[in-house]
This record gives structure tokens, sequence and C-alpha cells, in this order.
């Protein structure tokens, strides 16, 4: 029922991945379910200015709601945010990025009926949410947005019902230019913030 754990840093690893799916242990067991798929990965390469003033969006995606209909299957987590790298001689960012967490899905209802799915990483700076439906399941954690870390998955308050996934991380924002050049960051929106500048080698 934890949230996500944190993406990986791009500029640190050898591979270039998007954000992880983020995965939970079944209540009681050693088994692990998938959760909702990993925000997309995303490398913007120029060898002029690039320029983005639209809005890119590689946040992850909501869980999987539990169910006992067929067999237990336990609520799943929100997928991280990917990774989004910008690198160029020169680079300006006016629009709106996001790359945040998705929420976890809801645990099984008593009633055995499947539970809330969590919501998609939002584009916006604000957490995606898994809709309690108040009937004692556990509710799905908060997908991680801006500088706020995701919140774990509720245990259920009543018998019969499952517990809800945790919300998926938010991802990385990266820029990356020569020494010496500092690049226009100016969005309308980012979530989470842009990384420290990386300097990009210049031929």
């Amino acid at each position: 029922m934890n949230g996500g754990s944190p993406t990986m840093n791009p500029a640190l690893v050898s591979a270039f991945f998007g954000g992880a799916s983020t995965l939970r242990a079944s209540g009681g067991t050693d088994d692990t379910y998938f959760a909702g798929g990993g925000g997309a990965v995303m490398l913007i390469s120029c060898h002029g200015t690039v320029s983005v003033s639209g809005t890119i969006n590689v946040s992850g995606g909501g869980g999987i709601g539990g169910t006992v209909n067929l067999f237990p299957f336990p609520a799943t987590g929100g997928g991280a945010g990917g990774n989004l790298v910008i690198q160029g001689r020169n680079v300006s960012v006016t629009g709106k990025i996001f790359s945040n967490g998705g929420a976890g899905g809801g645990g099984w209802h008593p009633n055995g009926s499947q539970g809330q799915f969590g919501s998609d990483g939002l584009m916006a700076s604000l957490p995606a949410v898994c809709m309690n439906s108040g009937d004692g399941s556990g509710t799905g954690g908060n997908g991680g947005y801006g500088a706020t870390t995701p919140s774990d998955g509720l245990h259920p308050t009543s018998n019969g019902s499952g517990p809800g996934g945790g919300g998926g991380s938010v991802g990385f924002l990266q820029v990356y230019t020569p020494a010496g050049v500092s690049p226009g960051l100016t969005p309308s929106v980012a979530s989470p913030p842009f990384q420290p500048n990386g300097v990009l080698e210049a031929r």
C-alpha cells in the first residue's frame, strides 16, 4: 500500500527509461502486481534553439481498483511520472510541462464489486486522486506532483473490503545547455520543477 518510489534521475543513469510502474504486495503474501503505467520518456534535442510554448505531458497512469469477483486481485499503485529531457544550444520553455504520478486504485467493495480506479497524473500542479465511494474500502493514495511526494494507500475500515494502492511518484524534468548558457525556463506551469540545469558538450 506504499506510495511509489521516485523515478530515477536521467542524468544519473546510462539508459533512458520512462516512469516506473509501481509494484505493491498482495495482502499477506509475497506476490506482487504491476500497477498503473509509468509516464513516457521523451528526449527533445536540437543543434540550435529549442522552444517549447505548448503542453508536454509525460505523467503516470492511475492504478487499477481491486476486485474479488473471479479471484482476489488487490488494488494497484499509480504509475510514476516519466522523464523529459530537453537539450540544445539554447532552450526556452514558456509552455506547460507535466510529469506527475498517477493515483493508486481503491480497494474492492464489501459487496465484491471492483474498487475505484485511480486517476491519471493531472495536467496541473495538483494531485491525482482516487474517489472513495465511502463504503469502507481503502482509498488509493494520491499521486505525487510538484515537490509533493505520493501518499500511501489506505487500509479498509470495514470487514470484507480491500486496501487501496499507493500513489505514483513525480518524474524528472531536465534541461541541458552548453557551459555558460542559461536556459530560459519560464513555464506557465511545471510539475515537478525542473532539475538544476545540466551541461551539454557543444562542438
